[in-house]
């Protein structure tokens, strides 16, 4: 976690307790520079630096604060790598990440108001807001916690109003009568009525989404039981496209790897074409075909599968493949993949023009 105003927050932080002791150990300093005449300048300058780091940044590291922690989703899959900023005052104060599994912690100090964002490229922004103020300090208690916070994130989508989300989606505050932080039972009401419409277009999406990622396993878990490992592979891509944050696409698309890397090891040839085609016994692909060069070719292809359409053109350049993939869904969302990487629509048209030309 990294601290973008650790020198404002130690400044603002040497109470007359820290003053004092640091006053103390500025003279024990003295008396070593002044009647300790074995050490050289340097050696007392290194005491000097000593003494100040450690009566500043014990400030930092006994002062109270509230430990709050929470996972990150795009249910029902967690979500790694969201980016977590936690502003104060309008300045960014504190950056993570979540991990893996979706899991973030982080420590607020306290007498503060602060706003969290949740974001990751692709997905719509959320805001929390905590506010550490109002505890009396007679009050005070050295930590506080507050767990298990759930946000969930979902994809862009396009003529979808998230205008409501620049507000934030829910308040922490500290409550007096118990003594706890807790969410902010008013505020918290008003604003779920008011994004309820943007659930619903949210939760229908998702629906379709499903549909789509289930029917590309479908059709994988058939291709990797049939052994043909690259179509399989193609297919678990395809179920990325749909719900990145998915663990069994990303295991599955491992274990092909692992295969075929131990195939070639072994010399063992699959009998999966060495240019990889998505081709389905019920499927009627056009295909077009243009030889470039000796070593160069172009191959475009459309294929129809189920409630999709999908194009492909392949690019051989120098014996180099570069395969541009666009799926288009009945319900007019579209989707781009390079080499198997999903991608924006700008950067999967500008490299393809550039391939092009």
């Amino acid at each position: 976690m990294q601290n973008f105003n650790s020198k404002k927050h130690i400044g603002q932080n040497l109470n007359e307790k820290n003053l004092l002791t640091f006053k103390i150990k500025f003279e024990s300093f003295r008396f070593f520079y002044n009647f300790v005449p074995t050490m050289t300048t340097t050696a007392k300058y290194c005491l000097f630096l000593l003494l100040f780091a450690t009566s500043i940044f014990g400030v930092k590291a006994s002062e109270n604060h509230l430990l709050v922690t929470g996972t990150v989703y795009e249910i029902p899959d967690e979500m790694s790598g969201c980016d977590i900023v936690v502003l104060k005052n309008g300045v960014p104060n504190l950056y993570t990440k979540s991990e893996e599994n979706g899991d973030f912690s982080f420590k607020l100090p306290l007498g503060s108001d602060y706003l969290i964002e949740f974001s990751r490229e692709g997905y719509i922004t959320k805001i929390i807001n905590i506010n550490t103020k109002g505890i009396n300090r007679s009050d005070i208690q050295k930590n506080y916690k507050f767990e298990d916070i759930n946000v969930d994130l979902f994809q862009e989508v396009e003529d979808l109003d998230v205008s409501i989300l620049t507000k934030p989606i829910a308040k922490i505050v500290y409550d007096v009568k118990t003594g706890e932080f807790s969410y902010d039972i008013k505020y918290n009401s008003e604003i779920q009525k008011k994004v309820e419409k943007l659930w619903a277009q949210v939760y229908n999406e998702r629906v379709i989404r499903d549909e789509n990622y289930s029917d590309e396993m479908k059709i994988a878990d058939e291709k990797f039981d049939e052994k043909k490992y690259l179509d399989a592979r193609s297919g678990y891509v395809g179920a990325l496209g749909f719900r990145p944050m998915a663990k069994e696409p990303k295991e599955k698309i491992k274990l092909i790897d692992d295969l075929l890397g131990k195939n070639k090891k072994e010399e063992i040839v699959d009998e999966t074409p060495v240019i990889e085609e998505v081709k389905i016994e019920e499927e009627i692909p056009v295909k077009i075909q243009h030889e470039m060069a000796a070593m160069d070719s172009f191959d475009e292809q459309t294929v129809q599968r189920g409630n999709k359409t999908i194009h492909f053109q392949t690019f051989v350049i120098d014996n180099k493949k570069t395969v541009f993939k666009k799926v288009d869904n009945i319900y007019g969302q579209q989707y781009f993949f390079i080499n198997d990487q999903i991608t924006t629509s700008f950067i999967w048209n500008t490299q393809l023009t550039q391939i092009r030309n």
